[in-house]
């Protein structure tokens, strides 16, 4: 497969990408070594490139583009900065699910997304549910991206997720009837080590296991603030 036919794949796939995914894809080494290639798609009408002076610039296909290839086209994006780097961070999660044999996944903003969850006569919805496929079994994950700095929010979220365990609500919506995790993603350590400590101090820690939290998507802890992994073989 040619390289600009992976960068069209790739954005089929996972909507908006930056240099630094593509990167991290494969897709190729260097931005420099795709730069020529996304200006041929951008110049074609193909694809739609937001610059942005003090964030990562993206790339999403154009109407055009999901015409001539299939996939989700946007006019060129217009949603709040902070929005997008939640959406490209969200991204970030569903790559390095990728990298472990990703069999399912839907993000919230997905046409025909599964990610809105009845819970008690209300519901919630998580950024990304996914599920992959390890040499022993199939793998759930509940994803929450928080790149805000309030703790209340955050550790409400937890609260959510901790009602949605002890009621099965995860097991009734996607029929999936072993255990699964909840992956708490911060932008920065001080946030996670700030709700490792407020969840400590009250009886969430019950659920320490169910519950993954990193701020660089390599280390991450159970609510305890013990080393984990993803999955164990």
């Amino acid at each position: 497969m040619r390289i600009w036919e992976k960068v069209i794949e790739g954005l089929k796939r996972y909507h908006f990408l930056t240099y630094r995914q593509l990167i991290n894809l494969g897709v190729g080494t260097t931005n420099s070594n795709l730069s020529p290639i996304l200006r041929g798609l951008i110049k074609d009408g193909y694809v739609h490139e937001w610059r942005r002076p003090t964030y990562e610039s993206f790339f999403h296909l154009s109407h055009k583009g999901a015409k001539r290839f299939g996939g989700c086209g946007r006019k060129k994006y217009k949603k709040r900065p902070l929005e997008i780097d939640h959406r490209l961070r969200t991204v970030d999660v569903e790559i390095l699910l990728s990298e472990h044999n990703l069999k399912f996944c839907s993000k919230y903003y997905d046409p025909g997304k599964k990610t809105n969850i009845p819970l008690i006569g209300k519901s919630f919805e998580p950024d990304l549910i996914g599920i992959i496929k390890t040499s022993k079994q199939e793998e759930l994950y509940l994803v929450e991206v928080e790149q805000g700095v309030d703790l209340k929010k955050i550790t409400q979220k937890i609260e959510l997720h901790v009602l949605a365990l002890k009621v099965g609500a995860i097991p009734n919506h996607l029929e999936f009837k072993r255990g699964y995790r909840v992956l708490l993603v911060v932008e920065h350590k001080n946030i996670l080590e700030r709700v490792l400590k407020k969840v400590q101090e009250d009886t969430k820690s019950n659920f320490r296991e169910n519950f993954l939290i990193s701020n660089d998507l390599q280390n991450w802890y159970n609510l305890v603030g013990k080393e984990r992994k993803l999955y164990y073989t």
